[in-house]
């Protein structure tokens, strides 16, 4: 070969390396809340994210709810912002009651349950109701800026609405919210968990193999822990700055999040969402403006670093991606305890989730997907809160390894250290135990991930197949699962043998509406929408908070928790029946608890008394005593005249210490 030919080749290759390079996206997108009802914007807050995303040169999607764009005053301050060429404008589709009203649709929320899923989304209205809503916003969108928008957020939506978004305003890319159960009113639980995906025609959550023209790409809120997210219900293990500050973790944990979302496998693109609405306090957008000076300078260290708006990834997106990846892998470790590991593998026929804790390697989550999976809200609108919960054989985050008692547990994460101490143990299935994490070997490209110690090959993940060293005798039994699980629609099914590996495949039932009578069917696992189902007297208990209060201060609360036949929370028609011995001054029945099912009982008193009580409901009753104590403290006197009393209040004041320190415990453990 000449010379001047090679010559020419190393000149191209030196000088078109970014080419050929993996890029590093960062997309940053803040929500826009305008001054109506419904979580409240401040316009100070939206005005210190323009001026810093100005001043940094940071391309910057800003989502638009419909009262920003009927506020004089918002709208003002975005117009001084619409010449900059680093800014996209887009739609923040919360529905509000001015935004039901103009579009002719009855609104159902009101000020204190207005984030509730059914009456804040699209999700939650008829499907002509869905296309009058978006009709109203898209019309004002395009009064203010002349066009419609090419992005939008909505942290759940239907099929229908998305593709009116795609095929009828022409939207490029839309905004859900992260993996999580129950947070705010709405469940995302088993789709893809960090990578932009092609999602399916029926529903948003579910990746498929090829991109559509009546689909727009998928995109999650905000950098999640690959490691701790997972089965946590505190909201706090994502990059977000109001998520982490809430348990005091500080800047090098998102420093730490950020950093670990860009260092992925030399054989794909990496990719990072940040952002902050403008309700949040002052002190989360100082936070985040400290974010935003970080990726400024990130952004100056490699030329593969890259910040675009929403739009221009899509279009970024769409050029390198004709059809998804093959298979895509989101790697995170412990801050400190680098030997805490995790991997969400995503394919579009299943996800997994392999774990390193505790010197044992295991998987702990296990999803599969279908192009004929069907969103709940396709047709329907949600009746109270949201839920979309993926298919799954494994859920290590919900269901504790043999437990018989066939009740749900509160949500905990995979981790074999954190649980060590605690009866609640991850189902899972091991693939390896003594592990040592130096001899552990991770060989990841985009068509599969390869495990393998110093001795053998543990595990292939492959696009459609599973290899495993070993069969599936596991650690998943668990008594709430079984009739799932004797029903056989969906599995692992193992299909052949190679090189000593068992190799297995998703398989699902080929049968119309699946998911949707499998929703019906066993709807504790996959559709826990709390309904009107028989109460059993068996399951249902009374939690005692407090049976000793201060008299003319505090009040005793008594907790109930009405479940059904499985354990699961239920919706009751009437309340409960509530009677004193002897008289009080109050008994008040709190509304019930719309994600759990918790009904919270008050009881108050002015005066010193003991009293026994007595709480009924459809066949399951119970009495006990509870005691209104005199305040010691301020009348000392009283309480040596009354012995008795007095043990009351003391009865009260370490009862209210003892709750304070297990919170505290709780918070340590978190942390």
């Amino acid at each position: 070969m000449p010379f001047f030919f090679l010559f020419f080749l190393s000149f191209f290759a030196l000088f078109n390396q970014k080419s050929f390079a993996n890029e590093h996206s960062t997309v940053i997108i803040n929500q826009v809340r305008g001054s109506e009802c419904c979580s409240v914007g401040e316009l100070s807050n939206l005005q210190l994210q323009l001026e810093t995303a100005s001043k940094l040169q940071l391309p910057t999607t800003f989502s638009l709810r419909y009262d920003v764009l009927q506020n004089p005053d918002f709208l003002h301050l975005v117009k001084n912002y619409q010449s900059n060429g680093n800014f996209e404008w887009a739609a923040f589709l919360e529905i509000t009651p001015q935004l039901a009203k103009d579009a002719g649709v009855e609104y159902k929320g009101n000020e204190t349950n207005w984030y509730e899923a059914q009456f804040v989304y699209l999700i939650g209205y008829e499907q002509a109701e869905r296309n009058k809503l978006l009709e109203t916003y898209m019309k004002q969108f395009q009064t203010v800026f002349g066009n419609y928008p090419q992005t939008t957020t909505a942290w759940m939506i239907d099929p229908f609405s998305l593709q009116l978004l795609k095929t009828k305003y022409g939207v490029l890319i839309h905004q859900i919210t992260r993996e999580q159960m129950g947070v705010d009113s709405y469940t995302l639980y088993g789709g893809p968990v960090h990578y932009p995906y092609y999602p399916s025609l029926n529903w948003a959550l579910i990746p498929t193999a090829q991109k559509s023209d009546q689909m727009p790409i998928i995109i999650r809120q905000t950098i999640t822990d690959p490691v701790y997210n997972y089965g946590d219900s505190t909201s706090s293990f994502t990059a977000q700055a109001n998520d982490y500050v809430r348990r005091n973790a500080n800047f090098n944990y998102f420093q730490h999040l950020f950093l670990q979302a860009h260092a992925q496998s030399e054989n794909q693109d990496t990719f990072a969402l940040l952002g902050l609405e403008n309700s949040m306090p002052l002190e989360n957008q100082q936070e985040f403006v400290k974010q935003l000076e970080f990726v400024a300078a990130w952004r100056k260290e490699n030329q593969t670093h890259q910040i675009l708006t929403a739009q221009a990834f899509a279009s970024f997106f769409q050029n390198k991606n004709e059809k998804n990846q093959e298979l895509s892998v989101y790697y995170g470790q412990d801050q400190e305890k680098t030997d805490e590991k995790a991997w969400w593998i995503t394919t579009p026929f299943y996800r997994a989730r392999l774990r390193l804790s505790g010197k044992e390697l295991f998987v702990s989550d296990l999803r599969f997907y279908d192009e004929s999976f069907i969103d709940p809200y396709l047709t329907a609108p949600a009746k109270k809160l949201g839920w979309w919960i993926v298919p799954f054989s494994i859920d290590g985050s919900r269901y504790g390894l043999n437990d018989q008692s066939q009740q749900f547990n509160f949500l905990f994460n995979d981790s074999l250290i954190k649980n060590k101490d605690t009866n609640l143990q991850a189902t899972r299935l091991t693939l390896a135990e003594n592990v040592e994490p130096a001899t552990l070997k991770v060989e990841i490209d985009t068509k599969q991930l390869k495990l393998s110690d110093d001795k053998q090959t543990l595990a292939i993940f492959t696009s459609q197949k599973i290899a495993l060293n070993k069969g599936l005798t596991d650690n998943t039994q668990n008594a709430l699962l079984e009739k799932m699980q004797q029903a056989q629609l969906w599995k692992l099914e193992k299909v052949d043998n190679q090189n000593g590996l068992n190799i297995f495949v998703p398989v699902i039932k080929k049968e119309n509406d699946l998911l949707t009578k499998a929703r019906r069917e066993h709807y504790p696992l996959l559709f826990p929408e709390l309904s009107e189902h028989p109460l059993d007297p068996q399951n249902t208990y009374l939690y005692k908070n407090n049976r000793f209060a201060i008299a003319n201060r505090n009040p005793v609360r008594l907790i109930l928790f009405p479940k059904d036949q499985y354990g699961y929370p239920i919706t009751l028609k009437t309340e409960p029946t509530v009677t004193s011995e002897f008289a009080i001054n109050q008994i008040e029945v709190k509304a019930q608890s719309a994600y759990n099912g918790m009904l919270f009982l008050d009881f108050s008193n002015e005066k010193p008394l003991k009293t026994q009580v007595t709480i009924e409901k459809d066949g399951w009753s119970t009495k006990l005593e509870i005691y209104f104590a005199p305040d010691c403290k301020q009348n000392p006197f009283y309480c040596l005249r009354h012995p008795k009393q007095a043990l009351w209040y003391i009865g009260s004041f370490t009862g209210d210490k003892w709750r304070a320190l297990k919170e505290k415990i709780r918070e340590i453990r978190l942390q």
